[in-house]
């Protein structure tokens, strides 16, 4: 059911993937994956307070687990209670994370923003031994406390076996910090655009928007986009790509 919810959801009828799961609702409880799919469904569908709703019970319920922190602590901050937010960041138990997850949930913090929220994450997040087998976990977090050890700790993580999320992760936060031998480093491993998957080219570019880099990159991906029967992906991205430019 979680697949056939993330398939809907996925392939743009993400008011399907809701409907779809509302009659098993009382499964919830029991189904992890089940509830991560039917939460994100219901955000795309614009029904954030039924998404709420569910993890809220599920939390006061003890019966939450890691993949579920990362999208509750966006509801939270969305509805600005931040203070629920920093009880949650407190209680949640980081050895339970693995580090694609803790780094989801860091991301939320930073992006909202919501400083204070962040500050009790990088603190649990970073201490031993969570972070002792988590390298960019660690880099990640020694980039957003100014720790002195940054630049050791991200020579650690580009020396690591990094999947595509982790290598993300690691070059959005080079990015932000003006790390660009690190942000180098990583595109650097990128296969050439033109054998990218549309979703690859969509998230090489955002590297680069968050990098300040545009530039560099809206004229390659503007070649991408003009070929016959682009995909929606690159499309978008070069949009994004052109605007961040100054070129729109």
């Amino acid at each position: 059911l979680a697949d056939l919810c993330n398939i809907l959801h996925y392939s743009g009828h993400a008011d399907k993937a809701v409907a779809l799961v509302q009659p098993y609702l009382s499964l919830l409880d029991r189904q992890p994956e089940l509830v991560l799919a039917y939460v994100n469904a219901s955000v795309t569908a614009q029904r954030s307070d039924e998404a709420y709703a569910v993890l809220k019970h599920i939390d006061e319920a003890g019966q939450m687990v890691a993949a579920l922190y990362p999208p509750y602590v966006k509801l939270v901050l969305a509805r600005e209670d931040v203070a629920l937010a920093e009880g949650i960041a407190s209680k949640l138990d980081p050895a339970t994370f693995n580090e694609e997850q803790a780094l989801a949930v860091i991301e939320t913090a930073r992006a909202h923003p919501a400083p204070s929220v962040l500050s009790v994450l990088t603190a649990r997040f970073g201490a031993e031994p969570v972070v002792a087998d988590k390298p960019v976990l660690a880099a990640v977090i020694a980039l957003l406390t100014a720790d002195k050890a940054q630049d050791t700790k991200i020579e650690a993580a580009l020396n690591a076996q990094l999947t595509e999320s982790q290598r993300v992760s690691l070059a959005e936060a080079c990015a932000r910090a003006n790390k660009t031998a690190c942000f180098d480093a990583i595109v650097a491993q990128y296969p050439p655009l033109e054998k990218m998957s549309p979703t690859q080219v969509a998230s090489y570019a955002q590297l680069f928007i968050i990098a300040n880099r545009a530039a560099d990159m809206v004229d390659p991906v503007g070649k991408l986009a003009a070929t016959e029967h682009p995909a929606a992906d690159v499309l978008t991205a070069y949009r994004r790509l052109s605007a961040a430019a100054g070129r729109e």
